[in-house]
């Protein structure tokens, strides 16, 4: 048992070093090595990152990420132009805005990656109102 344990663990790593599967695609299948070894917490640890969190308590500090928030705002011709925000002032909030919180599925961040090549969160909506003040 213990040798096919090894085995399996040897070809996850080799597949992964040679881009031959995704993180999804690996989570999977550590997922089936996970009931093998009957290891409850590296299951539920699994099941998170593959169906995403449920909310932020117990989030993984790797899932929380620095940001820098952003507003696009436009003229009345209708351009546009992105700016960062400016926090200095709203010291209760800067935390919430400047941390996001990643509680999506690791397909879901794969997909989105691939497809825009960037991240994007809106604002929380209790701040729709103090943002337009």
């Amino acid at each position: 048992m213990v040798f096919v344990n090894l085995r399996m663990i040897e070809a996850l790593i080799d597949e992964l070093a040679y881009d031959k599967i995704n993180i999804a695609q690996a989570l999977t299948r550590a997922k089936i090595l996970s009931f093998k070894i009957a290891n409850k917490i590296f299951q539920e640890w699994l099941k998170s990152e593959l169906e995403g969190y449920e909310n932020i308590e117990g989030l993984p500090t790797y899932r929380k990420i620095y940001c820098i928030p952003v507003a696009t705002i436009a003229d009345r011709l209708g351009r546009t132009k992105t700016i960062p925000i400016n926090l200095k002032d709203w010291d209760e909030q800067r935390q919430l805005l400047s941390t996001c919180d990643i509680t999506s599925s690791i397909p879901t961040l794969e997909e989105n990656y691939i497809k825009i090549r960037n991240c994007y969160y809106g604002f929380p909506s209790k701040f729709d109102t103090e943002i337009t003040r």
